[in-house]
């Protein structure tokens, strides 16, 4: 008489199967499920600037792009100031976005629904900033390029004149 040690209780094959299929199928629903969030994170990349370094070298980029963020007001090549704000759209259509201002802020708003017979994608963006002091938020302007990129511009800043000088007389004392 001999004795194995693995206990037999009918037929392993068939549950040996259904675990199979059903390991394969949570595999296969796995990959889908990380294959939409590198889609979804890569779509959050482009929508919100990084906040890191680009070249990693040295904090220059870094302090540049939280400069144009607390102070959106850029100098052209002509010399003429205006505010300028720039933000990747490239997810949306034009009938999907909404510019608002209001109370000194302009709040930019997109949303996006797409359905099918197996996904849903839902995207929304939100960002809200600040007309920054001397701009006149009735002369806000936007326009949306070709590769989707949404800018937000000011009329022209009016001049700053440079301090004249002044000689002061130089008294003597007695």
């Amino acid at each position: 008489m001999s004795r194995s040690l693995i206990p037999s209780f009918g037929d392993f094959l068939v549950y040996d199967n259904i675990f199979d299929d059903m390991n394969r199928e949570m595999s296969r629903l796995h990959q889908h499920m990380m294959r939409d969030f590198r889609h979804m994170r890569n779509a959050m990349n482009r929508l919100t600037p990084t906040m890191e370094p680009s070249d990693h070298s040295s904090d220059l980029a870094l302090r540049e792009q939280l400069q144009l963020i607390r102070d959106p007001i850029v100098t052209e090549a002509d010399g003429t100031r205006r505010m300028k704000v720039q933000l990747d759209f490239s997810q949306f259509k034009p009938e999907e976005m909404n510019v608002t201002v209001k109370d000194g802020q302009v709040t930019v708003h997109a949303k996006h629904e797409e359905k099918s017979d197996t996904s849903h994608v839902y995207q929304e963006f939100s960002r809200s900033f600040v007309v920054p002091e001397g701009v006149d938020a009735d002369t806000l302007a936007c326009s949306l390029s070709r590769d989707g990129v949404l800018t937000v511009t000011s009329s022209p800043l009016p001049m700053i004149e440079a301090p004249k000088e002044k000689k002061l007389a130089i008294a003597q004392e007695k």
